[in-house]
Order: C-alpha cells, then structure tokens, then sequence
C-alpha cells in the first residue's frame, strides 16, 4: 500500500534526519520533512532529496524544549493536515531503518487509526502516567507510527492531543506527546511487531528493521552509546 514517510526535526535533530534519509534510500524511500526552525539550516536534507514542509509548531503555543525532547515532536500532531495521502509511517529523527519496510506498509488498521509498537520499557507506574488510572491499557511508543491519516482527522486526533496539551501541560510531563497521544487513543489502536520499533537498549538480531535510539542518548553527540557503530556506518556513507 502507498505510504508516506514523514519525520520532524529541528536544528538539534539534523544528524538523526540525515541519517535516517540516507537508510531509506537504501531501500529507494523518500522522507518528507517537518522542519523547525529557519529553512537554510536544513539545506543538506534537499541533497538527499527530502521534501521539506514548514511545521506549524513554529506558530502554536506548544512547550518549548526540555533536555533531548523538542518541541518539533508535537509536528506528528499536524500531518492529517499537511499530507495528502491517506496512509503515513512517521518516524522519529533518532531512527534508522535497517531493513524493507514492505511489510510494515500494506499492514491492516482495521478500524484503528493508528498503529505502533507497545512500550515494554513502561512499567505499571508509566502506564498508569500516560494513560490514566486504567494501567492494564496497553501504552504505545510514538516514535514510530502507522497512520491512517482520515481516520486521524474523523478522530480529530492530533487537534484533541493539542488541545488537552495546551490546557494542561504540566499533566504530560518529561514524555511530552507520547503521553498525551496514548491518552487520546486509550489503548486503541493496532499493536505492530517490535522489529519496527527496536529499542537500542536491547539486542539487535537480523529481525530488526527499525531501531530506536530512544532517550537522552543520540548516537550523534553520545560517546558511550549502543549500537553507534551502526548509525555512524550509514550517516559517513
């Protein structure tokens, strides 16, 4: 099925985005890019022939940076609205797609508008933060999802997430629109395998066709952090 990849980035991110374009074009995909901040800066992604779209967290009251999660994140809010295709895959600037990611596009949704990976780094206690008293709600990680964008705006998804973020961001702390995208859903949406969505804490194995550089550690501007070797193999290339 026809898929748009999109990712978000800010000045910060520009490594992860170049490195994560020059992945898919291993496997002839095309990322399209919502930038943050002034379009020059973001010169080197038109090389690798991103399509670059202003996002409009530039002109929204969303929280500002806090540590490694910038406020570019909340630009997943706004894709419904900025991309036309019915289907996206959106992924973070801090992964790499290491394998075909075939599969993963003609996956079902049924009647979900979304599908993503159960955070098995959540215990009770961090469900129970992201999606409310209910801690047997399975809880998703946003770093990559699967999204039927028309589902997204039946669902009024991303402008339900932006207004609850809005009046009470204090309520979404340190995960940002994680929390508060597991809390629109709650719980619905369609589990996909955790080879899309690896994390880098964890073994990889040949399955893997995501990883995740989840967290404060970016392979970009960390010395000690895990399976480096392999995003620094395809960022040099």
């Amino acid at each position: 099925m026809e898929t748009r990849i999109v990712t978000a980035t800010d000045e910060f991110y520009i490594p992860g985005v170049v490195a994560l374009a020059k992945s898919l074009l291993k496997y002839n995909y095309t990322l399209t890019v919502l930038y943050d901040g002034k379009k020059q800066k973001f010169g080197q992604l038109l090389e690798l022939g991103c399509e670059l779209i202003p996002s409009p967290v530039m002109k929204e009251r969303v929280p500002g940076n806090i540590n490694w999660i910038t406020r570019s994140m909340y630009s997943r809010f706004f894709i419904p609205s900025l991309i036309q295709e019915p289907r996206v895959l959106y992924l973070d600037a801090d992964t790499l797609v290491l394998k075909s990611l075939e599969n993963l596009f003609n996956t079902s949704l049924e009647s979900f508008p979304t599908g993503a990976v159960i955070d098995q780094s959540l215990g009770t206690m961090g469900k129970q933060r992201i999606v409310g008293v209910f801690s047997s709600l399975p809880a998703f990680n946003s770093g990559v999802l699967l999204m039927d964008t028309l589902r997204w705006k039946a669902y009024k998804i991303g402008e339900t997430a932006l207004r609850w973020l809005l009046e009470d961001p204090s309520s979404y702390p340190s995960i940002g629109d994680q929390a508060v995208l597991n809390h629109v859903h709650w719980g619905s949406f369609v589990p996909l395998s955790s080879v899309y969505n690896h994390s880098y804490r964890r073994p990889i194995n040949n399955a893997t066709h995501i990883i995740h550089w989840h967290g404060p550690k970016k392979p970009w501007h960390t010395t000690n952090c895990d399976f480096k070797e392999i995003w620094e193999k395809i960022y040099y290339e």
